[in-house]
């Protein structure tokens, strides 16, 4: 079946059993189809993925008789998890720091650039060149810190996304342990709408011209200044 029929039997199956969230879990199951199809699957191979919506809708069916579940299972998924948790929160920690140090990194060439056509060398940081050359590589610096600015946005958004992810996993492993209603997967790749994915791209596009061309004109600026093509030695930039 495709989207709209199980969607419609989904609703149809919450509203008979008087489900009180039932918006709620058709936003879940909205969204899941929303990413599914972003990866490449067809409607109906979600809805084949996810079974029958009607025995999907019963399971929050609250004064539905529970089945006794040994404590023994939840203990060990419990278990299970929390060592799950223990690796995976390495991960996020070092995705984490990743972010801010690119974060860090696009600080520093902005500020570097500003300094550069403002002619201000702070303790003496940056090396000493003609201004027509601190121009241009001033303007591929700053091009540089939006693009990796753009980086640490998507980056972010990618670090929030593998949370909610994992979170749900978490909350589903022991919802099956506890034979509890079992929510639909969140998507673990990064979702950005259109719009904001097009502007997104534009920038990234005109920052990386703006930062070849800027780097490319401040080499032969600065060779044609210094009159040799290792122009930094003749600066005594390393010395």
């Amino acid at each position: 079946m495709n989207k709209k029929e199980f969607m419609d039997i989904m609703k149809n199956s919450l509203l008979e059993s008087g489900i009180s969230d039932m918006e709620d879990i058709l936003n879940e199951y909205e969204e899941h189809f929303l990413f599914k199809m972003a990866d490449g699957f067809s409607e109906e191979e979600v809805s084949l993925k996810l079974g029958d919506p009607k025995e999907l809708a019963k399971q929050f069916v609250q004064e539905a008789p529970v089945i006794k579940v040994k404590k023994k299972n939840r203990f060990f998924t419990g278990l299970g998890l929390g060592f799950l948790d223990i690796f995976v929160g390495c991960i996020f920690l070092v995705l984490f720091i990743g972010v801010i140090a690119l974060a860090a990194v696009a600080i520093s060439s902005a500020t570097a650039g500003v300094l550069l056509i403002t002619k201000m060398n702070i303790a003496s940081l940056l090396p000493v060149m003609p201004y027509k050359s601190a121009v241009m590589f001033s303007v591929g610096l700053i091009a540089l810190a939006i693009l990796v600015f753009i980086t640490v946005v998507y980056g972010f958004l990618w670090f929030k996304q593998l949370l909610v992810s994992y979170s749900r996993f978490h909350k589903n492993c022991m919802a099956k342990a506890s034979n509890k209603a079992v929510y639909p997967a969140k998507a673990t790749f990064l979702q950005v709408s259109g719009k904001l994915k097009r502007t997104l791209r534009g920038t990234i596009l005109v920052s990386l011209v703006i930062f070849l061309v800027a780097f490319i004109g401040g080499y032969a600026v600065s060779a044609l200044e210094a009159k040799a093509l290792e122009f930094w030695h003749v600066w005594e930039w390393f010395q």
